[in-house]
């Protein structure tokens, strides 16, 4: 982190989304840079005193029915094929993990993988909390009234929780659909990242725990943006990564 801050300018999403918003980019510095983390492992917390020393300002997207408890994501269930998971009708996957992991997305174990309440409190005035969904199911496998009440009840139970509005969605996986993006408007959330193909910019592969050069390119004259996500503790993405935030009404 010392590395980033020497060479680049930490921004919230929120003034990035402002941004793209607004079309006004006179507010956003060069060599910007957002630093977004999915899901809500419980080692984030532990980032905590870094995010403060170097003011980075970060998003994590929380799976809303996950912290705060003893469940544990799907894909540390034990189960070795996530490819296979990720293929498969969203109840066919659930089966498969049951039968054959004993797992279930309400099953409480004996220890937890994501953050607790309090953590997430010792965190909320450092960190911008958002929505990653309730379970981080493959949202395009999913039928009508799941994927729907995932975007919704995550948002819903995320805003009891942090007692403010939560209005910026990252999808599970990177995977979605027009009907995800149908649901997002229809839920009042104000923008999403994707990770996919259809990009304004295009990211190189950043690796935090070691020294880093890469720049992206910007689109239309706008100023240098990074973006990087991790599943926990900062882990590095594989490949070229592309980052697109879409800003409602115009998604």
């Amino acid at each position: 982190m010392q590395y980033l801050a020497k060479r680049y300018n930490f921004i919230s999403l929120n003034r990035l989304v402002t941004a793209i918003e607004k079309k006004d980019w006179s507010k956003i510095p060069s060599k910007a840079l957002v630093v977004t983390i999915d899901d809500g492992h419980m080692g984030n917390f532990r980032l905590l005193e870094s995010i403060k020393k170097y003011q980075v300002h970060p998003t994590i997207y929380l799976c809303s029915h996950i912290i705060g408890t003893n469940r544990h994501f799907w894909w540390k269930s034990g189960y070795q094929n996530i490819k296979e998971m990720k293929s498969l009708p969203h109840r066919d996957m659930l089966q498969k993990l049951r039968t054959q992991a004993d797992y279930w997305p309400e099953k409480e174990y004996d220890s937890r993988q994501a953050l607790n309440i309090s953590e997430i409190n010792a965190m909320q005035s450092f960190v911008d909390f958002q929505s990653h969904s309730k379970f981080h199911p493959v949202l395009i496998n999913c039928p009508d009234n799941v994927s729907l009440d995932e975007i919704k009840g995550s948002k819903s139970k995320l805003e009891k929780i942090l007692n403010q509005s939560v209005t910026h969605f990252s999808y599970p996986n990177g995977d979605y659909s027009q009907r995800e993006i149908d649901f997002l408007k229809k839920c009042g959330y104000k923008s999403y990242l994707e990770i996919g193909t259809k990009a304004d910019a295009t990211f190189s592969r950043i690796e935090i725990e070691n020294k880093i050069g890469l720049e992206p390119r910007a689109k239309n004259g706008e100023k240098n943006i990074i973006s990087k996500t991790s599943d926990d503790y900062f882990k590095d993405l594989d490949g070229n990564v592309k980052f697109d935030i879409k800003v409602n009404p115009s998604f």
